[in-house]
C-alpha cells in the first residue's frame, strides 16, 4: 500500500515538471534528480527493520533493543526460597524507583537464566555485596563512547542504555539539582555524563554490570560465580 502511494506521489510529480513547456531539457534533469532523492530516502525509511535507529545523527545497522525490562519493580511478597535484603546504597535508585533503605526480594537464579536488563545480586569483593544491572552477556564486547553503551558496537537502545543520574539525562539533572538546590560541580556531572571506556570483552563465564545511578556504585565485568540472585521486586 505504501509503495503505491509513492508512486503515485512520484508520478503526480513528474508529470507536473514535465508537461510545463517552459522547462529546458537540462532543466528537467535536473528537478527529476531532486525530486527522486527525497522519495528515494522515503523508501529506503520506511524498509528499514524495526530495530534500525539513529543515534548522533549516524546510521547504525541495527540498535539492541530490551522492551521487556520495566522501569519500576513491582512489590511482592516472599517466597519459601527467597532472600530479603534490607539494602544501603543509592547505586540503582532513579527517580520514580527507590531502592536505598528499602527491602529487596531475591531469587534464586541459574547462571543460564540471566537476561541483559536484570538486576543482580553478586559478591564485589569478600567483603562486600552489591546490586548491578546486567548489559552485557557472555561473549559479548562492552564499550561506552560519550555516555552510550554499545554491544558488539551496536547502540543499546532502552532506558538503561545511556549515562543517567538518578534515571535522568544531563539537562534534566541540572534542571532537577537547581530546583531543590542541591550544590554541583557542573565540569564533574558533565564529565560523567560523557563516559568512554574502550572494549570490554566479556567471557563465557562473565556478565558485565552497571549501576542504574552512575556516579554511585561501580560498573565492570563479574564472574557469574559471584552472583547471589536476581531482584524479584520490592518486599510488600
Amino acid at each position: 500500500m505504501e509503495n503505491k502511494v509513492l508512486k503515485k506521489l512520484k508520478k503526480s510529480m513528474m508529470k507536473a515538471v514535465f508537461m510545463n513547456k517552459t522547462f529546458s531539457e537540462g532543466n528537467k534533469k535536473v528537478v527529476f534528480t531532486l525530486i527522486s532523492i527525497p522519495i528515494l530516502f522515503i523508501i529506503l525509511l520506511s524498509n528499514l527493520p524495526s530495530d534500525y535507529q539513529i543515534f548522533n545523527g549516524n546510521s547504525t545497522s541495527k540498535a539492541i533493543l530490551d522492551n521487556s525490562t520495566l522501569e519500576k519493580i513491582s512489590y511482592t511478597d516472599k517466597q519459601q526460597n527467597d532472600m530479603v535484603l534490607y539494602y544501603k546504597s543509592d547505586n540503582m535508585d532513579r527517580i520514580n524507583m527507590r531502592f536505598f533503605n528499602q527491602k529487596i526480594i531475591i531469587e534464586n537464579i541459574d547462571s543460564g537464566m540471566i537476561s541483559r536488563g536484570d538486576i543482580l545480586y553478586y559478591k564485589e569483593n569478600d567483603e562486600y555485596q552489591s546490586l548491578g544491572r546486567v548489559v552485557g552477556l557472555p561473549n559479548e564486547t562492552v564499550k561506552m563512547d560519550n555516555g552510550q553503551l554499545f554491544i558488539n558496537n551496536r547502540p543499546l537502545d532502552t532506558f538503561y542504555g545511556k549515562v543517567h543520574i538518578l534515571g535522568m539525562n544531563i539537562e534534566e539533572f541540572l534542571s532537577y539539582a537547581d530546583e531543590n538546590g542541591y550544590e554541583y560541580n557542573s565540569s564533574s556531572i558533565k564529565e560523567i555524563y560523557e563516559t568512554n571506556f574502550e572494549d570490554k570483552v566479556v567471557s563465557n563465564n562473565e556478565v558485565y554490570v552497571i549501576s542504574d545511578n552512575w556516579h554511585r556504585g561501580n560498573s565492570g565485568i563479574i564472574d557469574t560465580i559471584t552472583i547471589l540472585g536476581r531482584v524479584k521486586g520490592i518486599l510488600k
